[in-house]
């Protein structure tokens, strides 16, 4: 079955939210929402317990090689942290590369998705199994990247 994934770069946390809010407003909502960001900047309590209620999940904190220490919200973090010889999927070397490409977004574009986090920005991602139905596009990951 083919999956649809939208991902989105953010400067902010409002703006992480807003984003995060219109994807759960949007028509069909999308429902597999997961937030990342680099630690430094944007983990404090109060910001981070605002991304768990709008993905009603935990954050996680992720140590990722050549970006750093990130928390992640959202059912991606269960992903990320599955251990492979006891390391989590997410801290090797190519691991959260692998699982973006895995989620159909072409390895250039997570390239780009990834320099901004590792500049410090926020990536929103959604995704949905393919419906015949028309859908928004207006967030694909599948366009020109940010």
């Amino acid at each position: 079955m083919k999956i649809h994934t939208y991902l989105k770069i953010c400067s902010t946390l409002d703006e992480g939210e807003e984003i995060v809010r219109n994807f759960k407003n949007r028509k069909p909502p999308l429902e597999h929402l997961s937030v990342l960001g680099k630690v430094t900047g944007f983990l404090e309590p109060e910001n981070t317990a605002s991304f768990a209620k709008l993905t009603s999940t935990a954050i996680h904190l992720l140590y990722v090689s050549d970006i750093g220490k990130i928390f992640v919200a959202g059912p991606l973090s269960s992903l990320l942290l599955e251990k492979i010889d006891g390391k989590a999927l997410g801290s090797l070397e190519g691991g959260l590369v692998g699982i973006l490409n895995g989620y159909g977004v072409s390895k250039n574009k997570t390239l780009h998705y990834l320099d901004h986090l590792r500049n410090g920005k926020l990536m929103v991602m959604a995704w949905e199994y393919a419906r015949t139905e028309k859908r928004d596009n207006s967030f694909a990951a599948s366009g020109k990247p940010e």
